[in-house]
Order: structure tokens, then sequence, then C-alpha cells
């Protein structure tokens, strides 16, 4: 089932509003800007505006969530604060999700331009309200999460900060004060660091030092290929995930594609805050141009014709100067373990084809792997470069194959920056320490 969304109207006083965001899935405001949508999410990937809370100054006490080998606490203290964007223009939108205990009702955002501001900078001209919600589990087994969501509000290329929670009735409950700074414009020039990473499964402590080796980085986006943790369903797994990353995804967004061990399990859904129906859906960061699909759990025509279409609509128009593809199984792996997706090669690579695809960043296998450009099944200079990051922590797959369209592949924790410029792009994969173990140089193509 899905039910008409709930619909709000919000308006970010002093952080400057600006032209319709480029979006296809929610309501105008009068401004011009789309209006701000929320859902609950069901099991199986389905939504419901059932449930939703707004925000109220309501307080709840410590609970404990049974993670892996440990109990953690969660109060009315937000934990596990971080970024999204629910909007395909990611220059102007932001997401801020967090949790809290269950009694908790207090959903409030303070937000402003400027960084490492701090609590005396914010007003009430600067204080947004948010929402929340129980999910997952029986009514004696649920989890809340909070969220707040702006649409087509910043300004492309600017700093903020800003702080979550609430207060209220003589109790005070905000999380550390975090800055992030907005992507420019969509189509725009200049530099854009991105960061692919994939399958960190149940290797929490492997997952935290690798995302603390790509804080070093400083990337601008954060791109995951899926399967971060061992079971979707197991809120413990995902708490334990988050503790993990501490505040760097509160400074830097992440973006996952659907992994098969999520499970389209509402307890995904309900930690991120993506466009469309947040299965598969796409994203303007500057000069990039980022589809991110969805190969498990869903229906046939899904993948064979609703998302080969979704590429070809969205990117074969797009005046991007790169084009990316981020999902979870790989088209093209030399990986004894799980191999090339023929079912997935036939569907999408046409499309990939027809676009001018740049990369198609893919995961599953739990190693990395790098191909030469391909196009219409061959090798070809203005074809596509595959790429299969999965080594964020899962064990890794050392039985490796051979194909013609292989150029590295190894079995090795690691990840892989991306730098486009207008001039070209510069990719490089690393290992947890940093060390290079590969790269590669693309030019722009002409569209």
């Amino acid at each position: 089932m899905r039910a008409a969304p709930l619909v709000f109207a919000i308006a970010l006083a002093g952080c400057g509003a600006g032209p319709a965001s480029d979006t296809d899935d929610t309501d105008a405001r009068d401004d011009g800007t789309p209006a701000v949508v929320y859902t609950r999410p069901l099991a199986g990937g389905e939504t419901t505006t059932e449930g939703i809370e707004p925000h109220s100054a309501v307080f709840g006490t410590t609970e404990y969530v049974d993670a892996p080998a440990q109990e953690l606490p969660v109060g009315p203290d937000p934990r596990h604060v971080h970024l999204g964007f629910p909007d395909v223009d990611t220059s102007r939108s932001v997401s801020l999700v967090w949790s809290t205990d269950t009694g908790t009702l207090a959903s409030q955002v303070q937000l402003a331009r400027g960084a490492d501001l701090a609590p005396s900078d914010f007003g009430a001209e600067h204080t947004y309200e948010g929402i929340s919600y129980l999910y997952g589990g029986s009514d004696d087994d649920a989890y809340r999460t909070h969220e707040f969501k702006t649409l087509g509000t910043l300004e492309p290329g600017t700093t903020y900060s800003y702080r979550v929670g609430g207060e209220g009735d003589g109790a005070s409950h905000w999380s550390p004060i975090h800055s992030f700074t907005t992507p420019q414009a969509p189509g725009s020039s200049g530099a854009l660091r991105v960061v692919f990473v994939g399958d960190s499964r149940d290797h929490y402590e492997d997952w935290g030092a690798l995302l603390a080796q790509v804080d070093t980085e400083a990337p601008d986006l954060i791109l995951f290929t899926g399967d971060l943790v061992e079971s979707g369903l197991s809120e413990g797994q995902w708490y334990a995930w988050w503790e993990a990353t501490g505040d760097v995804l509160a400074r830097r967004p992440l973006i996952p594609a659907l992994g098969n061990h999520e499970y389209l399990a509402t307890n995904y859904f309900a930690r991120f805050s993506l466009p469309r129906d947040e299965q598969y859906f796409d994203l303007r960061v500057g000069p990039l141009h980022v589809a991110a699909l969805v190969d498990y759990f869903v229906d046939e025509s899904v993948i064979d014709v609703d998302q080969p279409d979704f590429v070809e609509e969205r990117l074969g128009g797009s005046d991007a100067l790169w084009k990316l593809a981020l999902n979870h199984v790989a088209t093209y792996a030399v990986c004894e373990r799980h191999k090339s997706n023929e079912r997935l090669r036939d569907a999408w690579t046409p499309s990939f084809d027809a676009v001018g695809l740049d990369l198609s960043v893919s995961g599953h296998n739990h190693i990395y792997e790098r191909s030469v450009p391909i196009r219409d099944g061959v090798e070809d200079p203005d074809g596509t470069v595959y790429l299969v990051t999965g080594g964020a922590g899962a064990p890794l797959y050392d039985k490796i194959g051979e194909g013609w369209w292989n150029v590295e592949a190894k079995a090795v924790m690691h990840y892989v920056v991306a730098d486009f410029t207008d001039d070209g792009a510069t990719i490089t994969a690393k290992d947890i320490a940093g060390n290079r173990i590969d790269d590669f140089v693309l030019a722009p193509r002409s569209r």
C-alpha cells in the first residue's frame, strides 16, 4: 500500500530560498519550491503516512538496544546524527536523521549559515520542526527515528551549521553542533571529490577504521554499494554500524544503494532519507549525475524495464559532465564467488551505453575490480568503466578468475577516491591505510 504523501510546507527564513528543485515526486509550494513529503516505511519497501508524529517537547528515558556483543544505550540525547539528500538537487536540499529512545518526540533542528557556530548563534529564526515515528518489531519491540528535510531552500556551495534535538519543560537535549557544505549547483563546473565504498556487513571495527581513513580524504560525497549490515532486519546490527561511524556522517553525506542483506527492511528506510521511494533514484551533485539502482527483492519488470527506462529518461537528457550508476550486484566481475550478473548486463548495459555512462560502481563481490571501458559488449575507449568495490570490512573473497574485460582485481580491504574536474576524472583505489592499490584517469566525453 502506498498512502497519499504527508506534505509539509517548510520555509527556511534566513537560509536563502531558491528556485524549484529538480524533482518529479513532490508538490510545489506557492513560492515554487517543492513541498516536503514525509512517509513511514513498512515491510518490503512500502510506505504509509500513518504513525508520523510532529515535534513535541516530550522526552523519554534511557533504553538499551541489544547490539552484537554489547548493549547500547539510547535516550533523549540524539544519536547517530547524519546527513542525507531528499531531492535530486543536492545543492539546495538536505535531510537530517537521528535516533532517540522511543518516548522522545522532540524533533527540532537549528540550522544557520556559517561554519562552527555556537549555540548562541541560533535564534528562533533558525529553529525548525521535523517529525518522528516508530518502526520495526512489535509494539513491545520498536525503535524511534527522527527526520527533518528541506527542499529547494539552501544555497549552493554554502557552509551551514546545525544541531538536532529540542528543549522545553525544563529539559534540553541537543546534539553537538556539526557543519556541512552544500554541493555546487547541478551542471556547475569545478572539482568534486567522491569516495566509493561497499560491503561492511558485521565487521564494525573494520568499517569504523576504514571510514575514519575515508574522512581524511575530505570527500564531498560518499557512495556506498550496499550490504551495510549482515541482516537489515536486525536493529542491533544497525546500531553497531552507526556507532562505528562516529560523527563522520554528520559532516559528510553518505548515499547507499540497496544490497541483498538489507532485505528491503524498514530499518534501512527509517535510517536513510533519499529521493523518490528510496529504492532507485537519481542525484545531481555539481558536475556529477548519479543513478542509484536496486537489483534485489523487486519485481522483474523493475529490473528489466522500469530502471533502464529511468536511466535513459533521467541521465539521457542530462547536461552533467559526468554520469555514474551505483548499485550492489556487479555486471562485470572476475571474482569467483558471485562472478558477473549476466541478467543485469543484458537489462542495463544498453541503457548505460545509450546515455554515455562514465562509471558503473557496484559491490557484492568482496574485492576490488576494474574493467576496460566497455560499449556494446566489447572494449571501446568511449565505453563505461565497471568498478567493483566490496572491501569495507566484509570477509574478502580471494578466488579470482579471468575475464577479457578485467584490468585489475585485488582481494583487499579498500575504498576508492574519485576526483571529478572539468578536465578529467582521476580515480584511485586505496587500502585501509591509505596506500594506493590502483589508479586510472577518465577523459570527459563530448555531450
